[in-house]
């Protein structure tokens, strides 16, 4: 018997790292229990928020341990913080007041996530000799998240964009523990999903369909396609570009967006689909983001929710205060976001260098869009437009080798054996052996580009359907994806950040 207890304990409590990643047949398992509780649970807010809060924070406490004690911190200052600026007197204590909670959440995230890459790079600079023994820190998953999503917060209480800051804490530590958002977003912000924690629960049908669907997308696309791809050719590449053709480095140049793409959005997707069980609505992060024409019109499809926070309170601000420059102000605010932007993806030169590029063609964009734009209206059809589309594909794919390479040098040498080790004999060779990622390729940026109707209809197809063969469809899609794919499934990628 007490074995049988320790066993359940075990089973309950263990912190083998991705245990409960959404792909994790332990994780359908506790879903499975958390949804079933919550169905015959009485259908009140309370008794669901407070359902989704225990599970959430457990869900947190396996997958990052004590970094449950970070999210507890931060939460709870921000909380309180938001709660004295809003009852504060003069606008001066306000100010001091987004101070604190500024450096409280910088310095957190600066600390767990940065610490190593500045004693690093000081190191490196000044004191070349020595030997750079790492601090022995341990990263919270999803910290960058959950800082953004509570600071956030915290400025629009103070913009007034909040009227009355959040009085249940229990509701607040939900909207930043949110377990299907605090891994890797997307970035809620809490005047969109407080009110709907705050709200009595309108579960129907049609969400719980659309639901389900979002979630088989989000399976199929995860590990179908990325963790496929990534297994069998373009992480072996990219790590080792050397050993590889010219040929080899361009279809995992063309591998690259796909598999990061598929990684991260069948994540979104899962996220959506898990919050939509609960009646909850979220931001969806991407838009058919290669369908792009421009660098720019690809960043209003791609990682929308970080954008958006990107937006208004680094771009905005920054563009505001120096509107007396005229144009430079825009690109200033332009290379300020995206050096940021790549900063926060992680500690790292590829990382920077891949938001300075995004960065310098965005400014690049910003001055020649009116002379682009005569341009195309002169020719009078669609080729200049494709040109362009095709330019921002081979740029977006090149800077996702650099997104995706663990080193500026093998980022250079993806780009450099393209141009100099291309030997067209290997292609057939490549395609008898790759044959399968090839299809998987193509399939996926088929999918990508077919027109927006077809997903619609297929979504629409589903819902009509009786909720038994709905049930037997989830099914099927799952055992698809756990049984005939033979690939080993890899953490998300986005839970790096």
């Amino acid at each position: 018997m007490m074995d049988s207890v320790a066993n359940i304990v075990s089973v309950l409590f263990s912190r083998t790292p991705g245990v409960l990643s959404f792909t994790s047949v332990q994780f359908i398992i506790f879903f499975t229990v958390l949804y079933a509780i919550f169905t015959i649970a009485p259908a009140k807010k309370r008794v669901r928020n407070l359902i989704l809060l225990v599970f959430s924070l457990y869900y947190y406490f396996r997958m990052s341990g004590q970094g449950i004690v970070i999210l507890f911190f931060i939460s709870l200052s921000d909380f309180l913080i938001a709660t004295w600026i809003h009852k504060a007197g003069s606008e001066n204590r306000k100010k001091q007041l987004v101070l604190l909670s500024l450096f409280i959440d910088t310095g957190s995230l600066g600390y767990f996530k940065y610490a190593n890459f500045f004693i690093g790079q000081y190191q490196s600079l000044f004191n070349s000799s020595g030997i750079f023994i790492p601090l022995s820190i341990i990263v919270p998953l999803g910290i960058s998240y959950y800082v953004f999503k509570s600071l956030g917060y915290v400025l629009d209480v103070y913009r007034g964009m909040i009227d009355e800051p959040e009085r249940d804490f229990s509701v607040y530590l939900l909207y930043t523990s949110f377990f299907p958002t605090i891994i890797a977003g997307p970035i809620s912000r809490a005047r969109d999903l407080l009110p709907q924690f705050n709200a009595e629960i309108k579960l129907t049908e049609q969400q719980i369909s659309r639901a389900l669907f979002l979630i088989m997308a989000g399976l199929i696309k995860k590990i179908v396609i990325a963790d496929f791809i990534a297994a069998n050719f373009l992480d072996r590449v990219l790590e080792t570009p050397n050993y590889f053709s010219g040929f080899e480095n361009l279809m995992a140049l063309i591998a690259a967006p796909l598999q990061v793409y598929s990684d991260f959005s069948g994540y979104t997707d899962m996220a959506l689909g898990f919050a939509l069980l609960f009646g909850l609505e979220i931001k969806n992060n991407f838009n058919f983001p290669f369908r792009a024409k421009t660098v720019t019109d690809f960043w209003r499809r791609w990682h929308i929710t970080l954008l958006d926070w990107f937006n208004e309170y680094i771009f905005s601000p920054v563009s505001l205060s120096l509107r007396g420059l005229g144009k430079p102000a825009v690109a200033i605010a332009i290379l300020v976001t995206f050096l940021v932007s790549g900063f926060w993806h992680g500690a790292a030169w590829t990382f920077i260098v891949w938001g300075l590029l995004h960065g310098l063609m965005l400014i690049l964009e910003y001055f020649t869009a009116a002379w682009r734009e005569e341009g195309i209206k002169k020719k009078q059809h669609q080729g200049r437009r494709n040109f362009w589309a095709a330019l921002t594909f081979l740029f977006i794919a090149a800077s996702f080798v650099l997104f995706k390479c663990n080193s500026l040098d093998n980022a250079w040498t993806v780009i450099e054996k393209i141009f100099s080790g291309f030997d067209e004999d290997i292609i057939s060779d490549w395609v008898s052996v790759y044959y399968g990622v090839l299809i998987v390729m193509a399939g996926g940026y088929i999918m990508h580009y077919l027109p927006e109707q077809i997903s619609t209809k297929l979504q629409l197809k589903f819902r009509q359907q009786h909720w038994a063969m709905q049930a037997i469809i989830v099914a099927c899609v799952i055992y698809f994806v756990y049984q005939v794919i033979a690939t080993d499934t890899k953490p998300f990628i986005y839970l790096e950040f």
